[in-house]
């Protein structure tokens, strides 16, 4: 298996990314399946084997409908309906694929002898082709041609439609399997021999088919290949006998249905070196029909697990990427512990280096937070109409998603705490950066989710900054006057209550500070202005510890329940 990857750093091929691209969109089980030019980046046997595959699909009962470019005759055949279009968008045949070159040979066109027909027909529509019957032939005659045609067709009671694609040929299927026998035969085939003995059969089952045949029974199929007593079986033996089996177990159950279809069509453009290639269905009937109205979506409960699982397999592939985006929040921790002890020279418990720490990891945890749901909304979008829970996908991202907010965290203040010695115990001086990720996630998911993309970076820096950096309320009395400034920077302010927190620890760990550490007397006056503005809030006598802790919490969950809000209402109407 290999991993899709992305726009910048794709990890498969193109024509491999078309097809898994078509598989997504048949996970959905979709009732019309629009394709542009499916076949393009696929070798000529991968896209015979991609349209047959979508030809039985409508035995399903889905219409497809693509527009194909230059395609090989037997693949044209496989068509039931083909449109083609003149210049203008004006129809000049729409009828069986089969049809369209007897149409246009009965109009007066010759068709070469080794001409592929479907490329024949877009010169023809092009202008390219001289017309027998019509000296002065221009392009812009042919819709006129076929509306006569179709009105002779009509009185004379003809079905231009009654003609199907071609059904799979013998030589179609064994062009398939050689084609992805190779593949999986040369993967197992190291000697590069063209011979398999029993092991390497077993591992060739096991490769293709998920399954560990027993010795028995790869060796009967090996006397079936090759001959009784037979210990190497050669690729061309393989292949005979697979295709051999069409006739005996191979049959399809939808050949008991009545009929299938499949639309494609024909445009030709403005330029006569290029055209195109679309179709419609004009319809169908079937045993089972598909559609997202015939399945009920799992749980919420149910889908939560699956995609916290498939976040966990994300987040667990990006893990070699880590070391960028924890790097730096090491190094600045290092470095503003080497300011506040060497440069600032201050106090243990001075608050200076801690406000400009919670001010760092407020902006750049926000900024992280902004691509969890900023990014893939065109992906969001199918998931919701397909019947996704909004809410499960919510919570299971932001829940993997806080696992990264803890390492940041820690790769921050480890460095800081180890270089600085606080002389307080790690967990208490590390659990309100737990509380501030939490916070600061957030208002990264409330501000990507309600703000375009483009801006949402710019907006999370202001924002965060001027209510936790430049604003902060550390030594600010007129935050604390109880007015509506105290309420504003309270209820927005991730800082105002980390700092008391912290403050409230190194209080109560350093009262009475000690003889040996004495404060200077502007230090000592920033004391005092501390205890006044940090130690005065106190909700319902928890403690002006669990005082900070509650209201960060709380300001987490609101931000959110707001984010989710704001994702509802970009999604709305999306949902089933």
């Amino acid at each position: 298996h290999s991993i899709v990857g992305g726009v910048d750093n794709r990890r498969i091929s193109g024509g491999q990314l078309k097809c898994v691209n078509m598989g997504l969109e048949l996970a959905a089980e979709p009732t019309v399946l629009f394709l542009d030019e499916p076949t393009t980046g696929l070798d000529s046997t991968s896209a015979l084997a991609t349209m047959f595959s979508l030809s039985r699909m409508c035995h399903l009962g889905m219409t497809s409908i693509m527009a194909i470019h230059q395609p090989r005759y037997s693949l044209f055949t496989l068509f039931d309906t083909v449109l083609l279009l003149g210049k203008g968008g004006r129809t000049v045949y729409l009828g069986s694929a089969r049809g369209a070159e007897e149409y246009f040979e009965g109009r007066g066109f010759e068709r070469p002898a080794q001409e592929n027909p479907a490329d024949w027909l877009m010169d023809v529509i092009s202008g390219e082709v001289p017309n027998a019957k019509i000296k002065e032939f221009q392009p812009g005659m042919l819709p006129q041609i076929w509306l006569d045609h179709k009105g002779e067709a009509a009185r004379s009671g003809v079905d231009l439609h009654a003609q199907r694609g071609r059904p799979m040929e013998h030589s179609d299927d064994y062009a398939v399997l050689a084609h992805k026998l190779d593949e999986e035969w040369n993967q197992i085939d190291q000697d590069g021999d063209d011979a398999m003995g029993a092991n390497e059969l077993a591992d060739l089952f096991v490769r293709c088919a998920r399954i560990a045949p027993g010795r028995e029974v790869i060796s009967d199929m090996m006397e079936r290949m090759a001959g009784a007593g037979a210990t190497m079986v050669s690729k061309s033996q393989f292949l005979r006998y697979l295709c051999n089996l069409h006739g005996d177990i191979a049959k399809d159950a939808a050949s008991h249905v009545e009929g299938h279809h499949v639309a494609a069509g024909a445009e030709a453009a403005a330029s006569p070196a290029k055209g195109a290639v679309g179709g419609e269905k004009q319809g169908s009937s079937s045993p089972r029909k598909l559609g997202a109205s015939d399945r009920q979506p799992p749980a919420a409960w149910a889908q939560f697990a699956t995609l916290t699982s498939r976040a966990l397999v994300q987040s667990w592939r990006m893990g070699k990427y880590r070391a960028y985006f924890l790097l730096p929040p090491a190094c600045f921790g290092v470095l503003l512990a080497l300011l506040d002890a060497h440069v600032y020279e201050s106090h243990l418990t001075s608050l200076g280096g801690l406000v400009r720490l919670h001010s760092f990891m407020v902006v750049t945890m926000a900024v992280f937070c902004l691509n969890i749901f900023g990014e893939n909304q065109l992906l969001l979008k199918r998931e919701c109409e397909n019947g996704m829970s909004l809410a499960a996908y919510f919570l299971a991202r932001a829940s993997v998603n806080f696992l990264d907010m803890c390492l940041i965290a820690f790769s921050t203040t480890a460095p800081y705490f180890i270089v600085r010695q606080p002389q307080v115990p790690y967990w208490s001086f590390f659990l309100p950066f737990l509380l501030l990720a939490f916070g600061a996630s957030g208002w990264g998911y409330c501000i990507s989710t309600s703000v375009s993309r483009a801006h949402s970076s710019f907006i999370a820096t202001v924002v965060l900054a001027l209510f936790n950096g430049f604003l902060h309320p550390v030594g600010m009395e007129v935050f604390h006057t109880g007015g509506f400034a105290e309420g504003l920077w309270s209820c927005l302010s991730l800082g105002r209550w980390a700092i008391q927190m912290h403050f409230d620890t190194a209080y109560r760990l350093f009262r009475p500070i000690p003889a040996d550490s004495a404060l200077t007397a502007d230090e000592q006056c920033l004391l005092d202005a501390n205890i006044v503005v940090l130690r005065s809030r106190d909700f319902a006598g928890v403690g002006y510890w669990w005082t900070g802790a509650l209201a960060m919490l709380l300001i987490g969950v609101v931000m959110h329940c707001l984010a989710f809000a704001c994702l509802s209402w970009r999604h709305r109407g999306q949902r089933k």
